[in-house]
């Protein structure tokens, strides 16, 4: 899959890619992603919630939030702790570094690497 850097409203972001690489295991009901990304630059971005794009399954309300994510290099967002499915979108959500609110956070230049393993229910 394509991992994508993106926004939840007012714009995408648009951005310079060096790498963007994903790979997937789905045992039973069970996925695993995981993901490398690199930034040159960010051209623009919208605002609001930060958040993975392209995941290559259908996360339903019931599997929300469900996973559990890791995140191995995150100087692309370097406030970040962990992101979580989400159902709308089927994107991949961020926290802030305190783990009490969602990400929004500006993309910046850097790297981003990480895997989550969620249930599809």
């Amino acid at each position: 899959w394509t991992p994508i850097l993106s926004r939840w409203q007012n714009g995408g972001v648009s951005a310079t890619y060096t790498q963007q690489t994903g790979h997937y295991t789905k045992i039973g009901n069970m996925v695993t992603l995981s993901f490398k990304i690199v930034v040159s630059a960010i051209a623009s971005q919208g605002t609001s919630l930060t958040f993975i794009d392209g995941c290559p399954f259908t996360i339903t309300s019931g599997s929300r939030e469900t996973g559990t994510g890791v995140l191995s290099v995150k100087t692309a967002l370097p406030n970040s702790e962990v992101f979580l499915p989400h159902e709308s979108n089927n994107a991949l959500i961020i926290r802030d570094a305190a783990r009490a609110n969602w990400s929004s956070a500006d993309w910046v230049a850097g790297a981003f690497f990480g895997s989550v393993t969620f249930p599809l229910l």
